[in-house]
């Protein structure tokens, strides 16, 4: 066989030039180039330069959340409010990409260790939890609008309020390996973004409650975690 008729897998074709670091990030990833994926989300992550970076040091508690971002001389505040709402989302999708990789290479310490870096469960927290939930509650309900401390709010458990709960959902889940011998600690942390996801998605309709269409996904990717877990655990009985 000719090398055109190789598989795409084993033979993948060259890397596209002149990529950005986002794009190379999700290049890397549909290849499940692991090990490169750390390295790109990395820099990214990690450069003081980096847009990315400053959203990465907020999480990680080294500089505080309403922190500026850059210059920002001749922006109006909605063009500076969409861009940093595209870099936080950016941010998000590193994260992802990130956990991801340390899932993928069983790098289980560095995995646990980036997990709580970064602060993204709340094992303990429960200080503030009925202020943090108005917060969660009033940022979903005005979607539409956000002021200059949008930056400032929180979630349940004191996270800022843009992350994404896909990412706090990895993170939960990814208990199962970087503490196998206490399965109950990764359902308590899944059950706990339920009802943060419950709590700030309902909208009244009728004579009663319902979860918003936005919410959804984040509901059932964190049911079929919580069935994945007993699954594991052998409770078929859920």
């Amino acid at each position: 066989h000719d090398d055109q008729s190789a598989s795409p897998i084993l033979h993948p074709p060259p890397l596209p030039r002149n990529e950005t670091g986002m794009q190379r990030a999700r290049t890397l990833a549909g290849r499940r180039a692991w090990v490169d994926v750390l390295a790109v989300t990395g820099d990214l992550l990690h450069g003081r330069t980096s847009p990315h970076g400053r959203w990465y040091r907020v999480l990680s508690g080294e500089e505080p959340s309403g922190a500026g971002g850059g210059d920002s001389s001749g922006k109006t505040k909605t063009t500076q409010d969409g861009e940093e709402q595209e870099q936080q989302s950016e941010t998000n999708e590193l994260l992802r990409l990130r956990l991801a990789a340390y899932l993928r290479l069983r790098k289980t310490v560095d995995l646990a260790r980036e997990v709580e870096r970064l602060n993204l469960l709340d094992d303990d927290n429960d200080d503030g939890e009925d202020e943090d939930d108005d917060d969660a509650e009033n940022d979903a309900n005005n979607n539409a609008t956000r002021d200059d401390t949008s930056a400032r709010k929180r979630r349940v458990g004191g996270l800022p309020i843009w992350v994404d709960m896909s990412v706090t959902i990895l993170a939960a889940t990814s208990l199962l390996y970087t503490d196998p011998g206490d399965p109950q600690r990764c359902l308590d942390a899944l059950h706990r973004i339920r009802v943060e996801i419950v709590n700030t998605g309902l909208r009244k309709r009728g004579g009663g409650d319902v979860v918003k269409t936005k919410a959804m996904p984040y509901l059932n990717r964190v049911d079929v975690a919580i069935a994945n877990v007993h699954v594991r655990r052998k409770e078929c009985r859920l």
